[in-house]
């Protein structure tokens, strides 16, 4: 008996080695179509299950698109587990009924519900789904995805592992399939519908690819290597990436230097990973774009929606993601000047009154932030900024719109939003930001003297 191992079996061992895909004690079910790859995987799983401590079981999705096909296909899968001794399970589809119900195309339809069934698999028995992904599917995927656009993700192809799912013969190609199917006189099935150009997969098999591997016989080899460098540097640009989010309460930030802005590459994953943290995880590469523009631009207090009513927007040097703001509230309250608090606008504003007390050496907070309430000349309200709010803040030189104040300070136009500001009538007589008007000021004269303090809500 020849006891030389076949391209594959090495392969396959040096990857699940690699990928740390046989876990010992664990339980692997191999996606049985009872094709070739298929009769190749589960086969080369059986033969290594005792030396992994592996329990192998198999799963077969009849898709009833081939009639008695189809059920031909399902009896051969389950005389091949009653010949091994194994489990299978099997489940039936109505594929041509999702589409219809989806407007999905067959072939994703079809990956769509045999997909969900691994899911269950996986959660009713705690195991991980072996799949007969090649290197030879790995290039028609590379080359599915360069037709249609891709970024480098496309490039990278079929990764060896995604959570549960394996593929020990990811690095085998279709010769080293038959070698092993031939040296092991493994029986298999032929889909018919994989013999025609129907399909876009098929085209590049039966049309595409052989005129490649006439300029390289090793092109899915080549193509191979060339998903594994790419996973690496996407790895790595994720992990860059990762790394610029600070998460804070609602929101998600990240601080935008000159070394961020000129690394497209790094801001573009940055802005994908913060919206899929945030819950928006179907951000189009369009949206993508649209804030790394609005990024670059430099411009500040802009703002770009993207789905499910999340927002992108940048202050100053700052890019924050957060639910869609409600506009704030633009009615004012009256309020009275004596020990209370107000909770509005997102923010506590408390006022405290020192009545009939002489104003010598009176600590800084009474200078920042009282009032003078014999100087009051109308009723007081509490409200959020207006457009031509102008006033002349204690300490510094002179009047100024309230805009220009906060323009000058680099505040972020969600904070001048909800900034608490405080009327004698229509003169801002104190805001939360910026303290006392000069002309309200306490002074040594002052007999009665209001003291507002306020503090932000958490979001």
């Amino acid at each position: 008996m020849d006891n030389k191992k076949t391209e594959l079996e090495v392969n396959a061992l040096k990857l699940a080695k690699q990928y740390d895909m046989l876990k010992r004690g664990t339980t692997v079910i191999a996606a049985f179509s009872g094709g070739a790859d298929s009769a190749a995987l589960l086969h080369w799983l059986i033969s290594v299950a005792q030396n992994y401590g592996i329990k192998v079981m198999a799963a077969h999705v009849n898709h009833n698109l081939r009639g008695a096909e189809s059920d031909g296909d399902e009896s051969f899968v389950t005389s091949a587990c009653e010949k091994y001794g194994i489990e299978l399970f099997v489940k039936s589809v109505d594929v041509k009924g999702r589409c219809e119900e989806t407007g999905e195309s067959t072939e994703l339809a079809a990956r769509s519900l045999r997909y969900q069934f691994f899911e269950e698999l996986i959660k009713e028995h705690d195991a991980y789904i072996a799949t007969a992904h090649t290197s030879s599917d790995n290039l028609e995927t590379v080359l599915l995805n360069l037709t249609r656009g891709t970024a480098l993700s496309g490039v990278c192809g079929i990764p060896p592992v995604r959570g549960r799912f394996i593929r020990p013969l990811i690095g085998a190609s279709r010769r080293m399939v038959v070698d092993y199917c031939e040296k092991n006189s493994l029986a298999f099935v032929t889909d018919s519908s994989n013999l025609t150009n129907d399909y876009s997969r098929n085209f590049l098999r039966h049309e595409i690819v052989p005129k490649l591997e006439k300029l390289n016989p090793a092109v899915t080899e080549s193509v191979f290597r060339l998903s594994q460098y790419a996973r690496e540097d996407d790895t790595a640009l994720d992990a860059q990436a990762e790394k610029l989010l600070k998460i804070e309460g609602e929101e998600i930030r990240i601080e935008l230097t000159d070394e961020i802005i000129s690394s497209p590459s790094v801001l573009k994953r940055a802005v994908a990973a913060a919206a899929d943290k945030m819950g928006a995880s179907n951000i189009s590469a369009k949206q993508i774009e649209a804030v790394c523009r609005l990024v670059c631009s430099k411009k500040t207090g802009k703002t770009v929606c993207f789905a499910d009513g999340y927002t992108a927007r940048t202050e100053y040097d700052v890019l924050l993601f957060g639910k869609k703001r409600e506009k704030a509230e633009k009615e004012q309250i009256n309020i009275e000047l004596c020990d209370c608090f107000y909770d509005k606008y997102a923010t506590k504003v408390k006022i405290i009154v020192d009545c009939k007390k002489k104003f010598k050496n009176f600590e800084k907070n009474y200078i920042r932030n009282g009032i003078d309430c014999g100087k009051i000349k109308d009723s007081i309200v509490l409200r959020t900024r207006k457009d031509g709010d102008k006033y002349y803040p204690i300490g510094r030189a002179g009047s100024k719109k309230l805009k220009k104040l906060f323009i000058d300070e680099k505040i972020p136009q969600y904070e001048r939003e909800k900034m608490p500001v405080v009327c004698d009538g229509d003169d801002v007589i104190w805001t939360g930001l910026f303290g006392s008007a000069q002309e309200y000021r306490i002074t040594e004269e002052t007999e009665c003297a209001a003291i507002f303090e306020y503090t932000e809500r958490k979001r």
